[in-house]
């Protein structure tokens, strides 16, 4: 049975073609070895050795092989990492170890201290802190204050219904007592005329 090897990294071809694209003049492509205590064995890492003629324009940190993203780095090559921000002075383009100027606080953004020792940093924190919870209690309390008043007014609508139906029973019964006080009184007075005559 005959081994087979998986494909994991790019080709010598696709390197070549790519920096031939960026008008780089390629003389040799070298495998780099895998090296134990100082030996050098037969196992290769996927790095690459590529000499070349000496070119003008800077090549990216990083570059695109086939289907590849690669690590770039060659003689001369400057690091513009602009991206990078000191954690010291809060500036871009180099780091804290590199940094000439004072200390930034990141909280109160005023030189001569770190945020760890910013009064107002910590002092704003807690006044920050204590509106959070004076808030979360408002909103705790809001429900059942507006809950309650619903309640309330959902009892005294009931209520006042119950008030106004015994309003309409009592004027009801009023009615009824007054007719049957003008139907008795009618045959009060039909019968006290049936005797005189």
């Amino acid at each position: 049975m005959a081994p087979t090897y998986a494909k994991v990294t790019a080709d010598d071809g696709q390197i070549q073609r790519e920096l031939e694209k960026r008008n780089i003049k390629v003389i040799s492509i070298n495998r780099e070895r895998l090296r134990v205590d100082n030996q050098m064995t037969d196992c290769q890492t996927g790095d690459r050795v590529v000499f070349c003629e000496k070119f003008e324009k800077q090549l990216p940190k990083t570059m695109q092989f086939g289907k590849y993203l690669a690590r770039v780095s060659h003689f001369g090559q400057i690091d513009i990492n602009t991206h990078f921000i000191c954690s010291k002075c809060l500036q871009h383009g180099h780091f804290t170890s590199d940094c000439p100027n004072e200390w930034m606080c990141r909280g109160c953004n005023k030189s001569g201290h770190k945020l760890i020792e910013c009064p107002t940093f910590f002092e704003n924190m807690k006044q920050k802190e204590t509106k959070d919870q004076q808030e979360k209690e408002n909103q705790i309390t809001e429900p059942d204050t507006i809950m309650q008043e619903t309640k309330q007014k959902e009892h005294i609508e009931d209520i006042t219904q119950q008030h106004n139906k015994e309003d309409d029973n009592t004027d009801e019964c009023t009615d009824l007592f007054t007719q049957s006080s003008a139907i008795f009184e009618q045959n009060t007075t039909v019968t006290t005329d049936d005797k005189k005559i």
